[in-house]
């Protein structure tokens, strides 16, 4: 039984994913995005790309996570909302986190996004 109600709790976070990233990127809020990333995420990732501290070992920055090919804002918010390793527990409203993501998504290179339409 506990591992339903495992299954349940992660499919419900998922689809609260989901509402969240139905919103189109001109209706977040990016600059909200960044305060919350350098508020709440700076100690563990680069955050900006002109960011210089350091952060941890093999945890990747803001920028290449936008630029992974097929990066979406619904991938980050599922992996966000999904338990892994290292990641503290911050608990994000839907908003903070499409915002958050949305942020995430705007470091995206034109290149990137070229190939991502293609």
């Amino acid at each position: 039984m506990p591992a339903l109600s495992v299954c349940l709790s992660v499919a419900l976070m998922l689809f609260a994913a989901a509402s969240a990233s139905a919103q189109p990127l001109e209706k977040l809020d990016v600059a909200n995005g960044e305060r919350l990333a350098q508020k709440l995420c700076v100690n563990c990732h680069q955050v900006a790309p002109d960011d210089t501290g350091t952060v941890l070992a093999d945890v990747p920055g803001f920028p290449a996570v936008a630029n992974r090919s097929g990066m979406t804002r619904e991938k980050i918010e599922a992996y966000v909302l999904s338990p892994h390793p290292a990641m503290p527990t911050i608990q994000f409203t839907r908003d903070e986190l499409a915002d958050i993501s949305a942020y995430i998504m705007s470091l995206r290179e034109e290149e990137a996004k070229e190939e991502a339409a293609d």
